[in-house]
């Protein structure tokens, strides 16, 4: 009667066990966790525990003492197999350090030879177990010592567990705490089999510590990468999203481009068609020319506002801030525009609150933020209009600095309320309510916006169709010296004649060739050209030391460019050869070309199309530092 009982009580232990733990069982063997590897492992020495349990219970019936003797060794050694593999799985799970790793291998390993041990004896002296010839079965005394230490192991797996939960939160806290009541569950369920051995207790605690294991640490681990799945796919899906507006926004920036590049082509082409045809009409001519300046004018800003988007957003644009008065910035905002003002009939006003004193800035950076402001604000104001720039000093809680409030407005056509919030993204352009659109790239505001962040500062825009415009910009500078401006201008490079200088340029397109020297000529500077990194160095290695001044080196030439070029002559024996100055003047116009260019050994960095003033800064600074 106690044999059936118990192998029943076993095979419903073993029904629950599977299915609770199917998932797992399922998985065994596949690649997965070094904890769900160690727990599979457990789940399997169970099952293998329950079929060694539920046969004792059989033989026990039929009362077969060789029978009974064999299953009971199974018996054990399952047992050992189910402690030996939970004490290995709590180990991982626990995330134990290296040096508890090493004691409990050590612990794993000693425990397993004394089962092993005590089995082996207990053939010869029966101290574990034994059947009589009734096949009736009998406890020793290494039984009971061999099942204290499986509660003693029990026991210590718990309060290790118990340990781990305090020093953890939340749901790892609880599942911490699932394996301390199934560590104690067990001890007390293996406590029962010391006393009852006719009674599966050991078969109950896996049981119940199995599902206390399934509730607290599996359902949990699974509602977690449920989750985690879930969240996967939502970023997945956002991801998605995100490319379909990248592609949404790489096709509207390529179509914007391509109108925008091709409206002053179009224009260019043009009236050099109508220039060609009326060579003889000057009046046509000079009219016709004028509109090429202005086209070649609009698109040459087209390409320098793309170049520096690009720029900003790689990071690779930095503050160069020098001592300057902060009312030399607006001075010289009105003086570009007061002409196009008086044309327009528009009224300028400036209206200053600020101390007059010297600041830290990068002047070139901060004015054209405010010539982008000032340039739309033109743009979108009719005749008859104003516009006004007020400066107000604002309180600073930085020792040692000044914080300035600029605001720009104007009576001009306003902009909607859904266009502000988008003004200044990329490509960004209101059409009025006739449907027209004034020229512009669409890139100003974005680079407003990232050259305000740039300096630490903020921009805000208020506007009300048909009432104006008004843009907020706050600064923070550091107070410079009052004497620091003077002398700053008193270092700056005289541009003054150069008449009698000799240039080497370094040019392999001819139409290039041909334009800088023209405007080289107009300097009074001789120019001979060289059309390669080949030819260039080879005119200068046979000239006298001191007959060139100065060379104008392009950097993409073919058979040798101009980086190679400039690094072999200043590898030159001579010295005053070595040591001339070379300027790089390119259509390569990044800043990491400029940094290109001065590693290679070259003195100054200009980018084409050439800005005439700015050539003969640079070639007077450069050929008269000493």
């Amino acid at each position: 009667m106690i044999g059936g009982y118990y192998s029943a009580m076993v095979v419903i232990a073993m029904l629950v066990h599977i299915i609770i733990n199917s998932d797992g069982i399922r998985h065994i063997g596949t690649k997965s966790t070094a904890v769900q590897r160690a727990y599979n492992l457990y789940m399997l020495a169970v099952l293998c525990f329950y079929v060694a349990d539920g046969l004792w219970g059989m033989y026990y019936k039929d009362h077969d003492p060789v029978g009974l003797y064999v299953i009971t060794i199974m018996f054990f050694l399952t047992q050992s197999m189910v402690v030996v593999c939970w004490f290995r799985y709590v180990y991982r799970y626990l995330k134990l350090d290296e040096s508890f790793g090493k004691i409990f291998l050590t612990v794993e390993i000693a425990f397993s030879v004394i089962q092993i041990i005590f089995i082996v004896e207990n053939h010869f002296v029966h101290n574990m177990f034994w059947t009589d010839d009734q096949g009736n079965y009998h406890t020793g005394s290494l039984k009971i010592i061999a099942l204290a230490i499986q509660i003693v192991l029990s026991l210590v797996m718990s309060i290790l567990s118990f340990r781990q939960a305090k020093h953890s939160t939340g749901a790892i806290s609880k599942r911490y705490l699932g394996i301390f009541v199934f560590g104690i569950v067990i001890a007390v369920t293996v406590a029962g089999q010391m006393f009852f051995a006719q009674i599966p207790c050991t078969t109950v605690g896996l049981l119940l510590g199995c599902c206390i294991h399934h509730i607290f640490i599996q359902e949990g681990e699974r509602e977690e990468a449920r989750r985690a799945l879930e969240e996967a796919l939502r970023l997945a899906e956002e991801q998605k999203e995100q490319l379909t507006v990248a592609n949404r926004a790489k096709t509207t920036f390529l179509s914007n481009m391509s109108h925008d590049i091709r409206t002053p082509m179009n224009a260019i082409l043009g009236y050099s068609q109508l220039m060609k045809k009326h060579l003889n009409d000057k009046e046509k001519c000079q009219d016709y020319l004028e509109k090429i300046i202005v086209s070649g004018e609009f698109l040459l800003s087209l390409i320098n506002n793309v170049l520096e988007v690009a720029r900003i957003e790689s990071g690779k644009v930095s503050l160069d801030e020098v001592p300057y008065k902060a009312s030399t910035i607006i001075d010289e905002i009105e003086s570009i525009y007061i002409e196009q003002f008086d044309k327009k009939n528009i009224t300028f006003k400036r209206i200053s609150n600020c101390r007059p004193i010297n600041i830290y800035v990068d002047p070139l950076k901060i004015k054209e933020v405010f010539l982008n402001i000032v340039s739309n604000a033109y743009k979108y104001t009719p005749e008859g209009g104003s516009i006004t720039i007020e400066t107000n000093e604002i309180p600073c809680d930085k020792p040692g600095c000044i914080r300035i409030e600029t605001k720009i407005s104007d009576t001009g056509i306003g902009m909607s309320k859904e266009y502000q919030k988008v003004i200044f993204e990329e490509f960004t352009r209101e059409r009025s309510s006739a449907g027209n659109r004034i020229e512009g790239t669409g890139l100003g505001m974005n680079i407003v916006k990232q050259l305000m962040e740039l300096m630490h500062g903020s921009i805000e825009v208020e506007s009300e169709l048909g009432k104006g415009t008004t843009f907020t910009m706050v600064t923070t500078h550091r107070i410079a010296p009052d004497d620091a401006v003077e002398k700053a201008e008193a270092i700056a490079a005289d541009t003054s004649d150069l008449n009698g200088k000799r240039i080497l340029l370094a040019e392999d397109n001819d139409l290039n060739a041909e334009i800088a020297t023209e405007i080289l000529r107009e300097f009074g500077v001789e120019v001979e050209r060289a059309e390669d990194g080949v030819v260039c160095l080879d005119m200068y290695q046979k000239a006298e030391p001191g007959y060139y001044d100065l060379i104008l080196m392009d950097v993409q030439m073919p058979n040798l460019d101009g980086y190679t070029t400039t690094m072999h002559i200043r590898k030159m024996g001579e010295e005053s050869k070595r040591n001339i100055p070379i300027i790089a003047m390119t259509a390569n116009a990044f800043e990491e070309d400029r940094q290109n260019a001065m590693a290679a050994g070259m003195n100054e960095h200009l980018a084409k199309p050439i800005d005439v003033e700015r050539l003969r800064e640079v070639l007077f600074a450069v050929m008269t530092k000493e």
